[in-house]
C-alpha cells in the first residue's frame, strides 16, 4: 500500500531540524544511561550499578516479548491511514496492556525461581513487570509520534520522564543503607509510571474501543515476523551485559555498560537521523525518485561517521567527565563499540529496504543470526578474554548482519537498493582519522597538546566528510 501522508517539503534542513528533536528525545529516553552516568557511578560502586543497567536491559527484553511487538506496526499503520485510525489504536492498547498483565500473572507466583534464572533479586523482579508495562505503552506513543512528526512532543515528554526518573533515583539513594541498585531503578520505575500513565490517557482519547480481526491480522502480519528483529537488536545491545553479569560478575558488567552506554550516543545520533530521514525517503521512493532516497542515505550514513569520530577521539575526555575514576578501566573498549555501531547504521540503510518491501520476516532472519552470533561468540570468548570480549564480538555480529542484509536485498529480494560501494570513500575517511585518533594518543598521550591535534583531526575530516556529500543525484527508481 502507497503511503498516503506526505510531509511537509522535504531537504536536508527539514530532515535536520527533525531530526534535531529526535535526538533530543533519544536522549532523554536514554538519560538513565547516559546522562545520569556521571551520578550514578559516583553513588554506586560498579556492581550496584551494573545490577541497575541489567534491570534496564529485561525492561528492554520484556516490552518488546509480551507484547509481541505490536507497537512496531502503529507507525506503518499511521502513515498509511494519513495519521487516522482510532480502532487500530484501540486494538493496540487493548492488546498491549492485556498481554503484559497477564504475563506478570502466570509468572509472580515464580518469583524467587525467576529472580534466580535472571540474576536479579526478588524486589528487582517485583519492580520489572510494572516497568515492562510503561516501558510497551511509550513504545506505542514513540510509534505514533515517529509517523505523525510530532517530534517536539515527543522530546518533552521524554525529557520529564528521564528528568523526573533521575531526580527520584537520587533522592531515594539518600534514604538506602543497603539495596542501593533499589533506587535508580525504583526512580526511573515511578517517573516513568507517571508519564505512561498520561500517555495511555492521552492515546486512550484518540482511540476507538472496538477491536476487530482485522487490526489483529495486521499486527500479525507486520509485527510478528518482527519479533525477532526487535529481540535481536535489543539482545545485540543488551545480552552482553547480562551473560557478563552472569558468567564474570556484576562489577564487571557494570564497567561494559558504562562503555556501551558512552559508545550507545553514536545510535541515539544515527537513530535520530533515521527517524527524521524515513517519511522523505518513502515519499521520494513512492515518487520513483530513488537516486534523492539514495542521497538520504548517504547522507545519514556522512553525518553518523563525524558523530563517531567525535566520540572515539574524544572519548577518554569524555569518560573522564562521565565517570568516576573507578569506572576508568572502561576507556580502551569505547572505540571498538563506537565502530559496531557505524556498522549498525549501515544496516539500517538496507532495512529500510525490506521495510518498503514489506518482507519482514528477511528481517528478523538477519537479526536473529545476529543475535545468536552474537550470543555463541560471547560464550566462546567472555570466559577466556573477559569483559572486554564483548565488545569485540558485537561488532563482528553487526559487520556479519550487514553483509546478510545487503546479499537479501540486492539478490535475494531483487532491489536496486542503496550501492554498497557508496560507502567505501567516507568510511576511508573515517578510519583515517580512527588511526590518525591512536597515533595522536599514543605519541602525545593526554595532554592538552593531544587534545589540541585530536580537536583539529576530527574538524578537518568532517569537514571533508560532509563536504563531499552529493547535491544532487539522478538515479532513477
Amino acid at each position: 500500500m502507497t503511503i498516503k501522508q506526505e510531509p511537509p517539503p522535504s531537504g536536508r534542513g527539514a530532515v535536520l531540524r527533525h531530526a534535531l528533536n529526535y535526538f533530543s528525545s533519544h536522549a532523554a529516553l536514554a538519560f538513565l544511561h547516559l546522562i545520569s552516568i556521571p551520578i550514578f557511578t559516583r553513588l554506586l560502586v560498579p556492581g550496584e550499578y551494573g545490577l541497575y543497567q541489567i534491570f534496564n536491559s529485561y525492561v528492554a527484553i520484556g516490552a518488546v516479548l509480551f507484547t509481541m511487538n505490536v507497537a512496531s506496526s502503529v507507525t506503518r499503520r499511521t502513515l498509511e491511514a494519513d495519521g487516522h485510525d482510532s480502532g487500530f489504536m484501540g486494538s493496540i492498547l487493548f492488546l498491549t496492556v492485556g498481554t503484559v498483565a497477564m504475563a506478570a500473572m502466570a509468572t509472580l507466583p515464580f518469583t524467587i525461581i525467576v529472580a534466580k534464572g535472571l540474576g536479579i533479586t526478588s524486589e528487582m523482579v517485583y519492580l520489572l513487570y510494572p516497568a515492562i508495562l510503561f516501558a510497551a505503552i511509550f513504545n506505542v506513543f514513540h510509534a505514533q509520534c515517529v509517523a505523525t512528526q510530532k517530534s517536539k512532543v515527543l522530546f518533552v515528554v521524554s525529557v520529564l520522564r528521564g528528568y523526573g526518573g533521575v531526580t527520584l533515583g537520587v533522592g531515594l539513594l539518600f534514604f538506602l543503607a543497603s539495596e542501593r541498585h533499589l533506587g535508580p531503578i525504583l526512580g526511573s520505575t515511578i517517573a516513568f509510571g507517571i508519564v505512561a500513565i498520561w500517555v495511555l490517557l492521552t492515546l486512550a482519547r484518540q482511540a476507538h474501543w472496538e477491536p476487530c480481526k482485522e487490526h489483529f491480522n495486521y499486527m500479525a502480519v507486520y509485527s510478528l515476523p518482527l519479533v525477532f528483529y526487535s529481540l535481536g537488536n535489543i539482545v545485540l545491545g543488551q545480552l552482553d551485559r547480562i551473560m557478563i553479569n552472569k558468567m564474570i560478575g556484576p562489577a564487571e558488567a557494570g564497567l561494559y555498560s558504562l562503555a556501551y552506554n558512552v559508545g550507545m550516543l553514536l545510535d541515539m545520533a544515527s537513530t535520530a537521523l533515521h527517524s527524521a530521514l524515513v517519511p522523505y525517503w518513502f515519499k521520494h521512493l513512492n515518487s520513483g525518485e530513488r537516486g534523492k532516497a539514495d542521497d538520504l542515505s548517504d547522507f545519514n550514513f556522512r553525518i553518523t561517521l563525524s558523530f563517531a569520530l567525535g566520540l572515539i577521539c574524544f572519548s577518554q575526555e569524555l569518560l573522564q567527565i562521565l565517570a568516576s575514576r573507578a569506572f576508568q578501566e572502561a576507556l580502551p573498549i569505547i572505540p571498538i563499540i563506537v565502530i559496531g555501531y557505524v556498522f549498525n547504521s549501515v544496516y539500517k540503510i538496507y532495512l529500510r529496504e525490506v521495510s518498503y518491501s514489506k518482507r519482514m520476516w528477511h528481517v528478523s532472519i538477519i537479526a536473529l543470526i545476529g543475535a545468536v552470533s552474537n550470543w555463541g561468540l560471547n560464550l566462546w570468548l567472555l570466559p577466556v578474554f573477559g569483559y572486554e570480549a564483548a565488545a569485540y564480538t558485537t561488532l563482528v555480529s553487526f559487520l556479519l548482519m550487514v553483509f546478510i542484509a545487503w546479499f537479501v536485498v540486492r539478490h535475494i529480494l531483487h532491489i536496486d537498493a542503496f550501492p554498497l560501494v557508496r560507502l567505501f570513500r567516507p568510511t576511508m575517511i573515517f578510519l583515517l582519522g580512527v588511526a590518525g585518533h591512536y597515533a595522536i594518543s599514543q605519541s602525545m598521550g593526554g595532554d592538552w597538546t593531544a587534545l589540541l591535534a585530536k580537536s583539529a583531526l576530527f574538524v578537518v575530516l568532517s569537514a571533508v566528510l560532509l563536504r563531499a556529500w552529493p547535491l544532487h543525484s539522478t538515479r532513477a527508481g
